[in-house]
């Protein structure tokens, strides 16, 4: 039984939650986003599944039904308008895509270890600051 591609739907869906009680959950561990995720496990499983048998990815993508046209995109969004030049090697090219997906991780922490850092000093620096109102007392 063949099934279309992974969702994040599908995927809170098998985790009995709502889509963006998935998201919320995930934006609190630093990682890319679940769509994301499933774009990257995608390409990564491609990999190295043409690693063993020697294939180029594009070659078992079009075996297992991703078109050149789906498989593009998928690449154009993990990695923008200049992805890089990935070598045609099938280890090769696994190695590369795990390197690539280890730095997109290391880049997301980082900077959502600044945006924590930051929404912190925006808390404090609330806290801190004084009332825009003074009150005077009817009495003086």
């Amino acid at each position: 039984m063949e099934s279309g591609p992974p969702t994040v739907e599908a995927m809170a869906r098998t985790l009995n939650m709502s889509r963006r009680s998935l998201e919320r959950i995930w934006w609190g561990t630093g990682l890319p986003g679940p769509k994301q995720m499933i774009d990257w496990a995608t390409l990564v499983t491609l990999a190295g599944a043409a690693d063993a048998v020697d294939e180029t990815t594009a070659i078992l993508a079009s075996r297992r039904g991703i078109d050149a046209r789906r498989l593009h995109r998928l690449q154009r969004r993990l990695f923008g308008p200049k992805w890089p030049t990935l070598p045609k090697k099938p280890g090769d090219e696994l190695e590369a895509l795990l390197v690539t997906f280890a730095r997109a991780c290391m880049n997301r922490r980082m900077r959502w270890a600044e945006q924590r850092k930051q929404s912190t000093a925006r808390k404090a620096a609330w806290q801190r600051r004084r009332p825009a109102i003074r009150y005077v007392n009817a009495s003086s």
